[in-house]
């Protein structure tokens, strides 16, 4: 998956390390790519930033500075079209749908290309006092790409810990004794024992 860093328009020390650290922790994990364009909001059609957005084909995370609504303003602005979900530490939410297929990037042979049917996950990094938390969350979103209304996989592991403990819980089933008695009047079980000395 092609992870996008949108840069916040400030230059001031503290953003500058937290977004070298967040490429950085990206490039080190696998099956991510890593595109860096200007902040949304300087962004115009045409421009170097708009068209990496545009030659991006399939699912794709955009993390960003500022507002998230703001955010989907501008790839509405921009026709950067698909589902788009906010991505928090816990949940992934959608938050704005595509209306028609009209929006649809065309994409030439072996056939046609619809955007519409990709996921765009937005993640706020002011929400993060470290980069390694929001990289972390692209990763386990990357490994999971239909997480799109699912919990966080600690949440999941949680779950799985619970269903665990409650088949611990259940006791076996008791083994059906293999003694018969002779002089047992039920004829099933007089059946169930001759049953059980046959060798088969």
């Amino acid at each position: 998956m092609i992870v996008v860093l949108s840069q916040n328009t400030l230059s001031g020390p503290t953003i500058r390390n937290f977004e070298e650290s967040f490429v950085a922790d990206l490039l080190m994990k696998e099956n991510l790519e890593v595109s860096i364009i200007d902040c949304l909001s300087e962004l115009q059609p045409d421009d170097t930033g708009h068209l990496c957005l545009q030659g991006i084909k399939g699912d794709m995370f955009l993390s960003h500075w500022g507002d998230t609504e703001a955010a989907v303003s501008h790839l509405k602005r921009l026709n950067i079209v698909g589902t788009v979900a906010a991505v928090s530490s816990t949940e992934v939410t959608v938050i704005h749908e595509p209306q028609s297929s009209q929006d649809a990037l065309p994409i030439l042979a072996p056939g046609v290309y619809d955007a519409n049917r990709r996921n765009i996950y937005l993640m706020g990094l002011e929400a993060f006092d470290t980069s390694f938390p929001a990289t972390r969350r692209i990763a386990q979103i990357a490994a999971n790409p239909n997480a799109i209304g699912q919990s966080s996989p600690d949440s999941a592991a949680h779950l799985d810990a619970d269903t665990t403990n409650e088949t611990d819980n259940v006791r076996p089933m008791p083994k059906r004794s293999t003694e018969t008695s002779t002089t047992s009047d039920d004829p099933l079980e007089s059946l169930l024992g001759d049953l059980d000395d046959l060798d088969l």
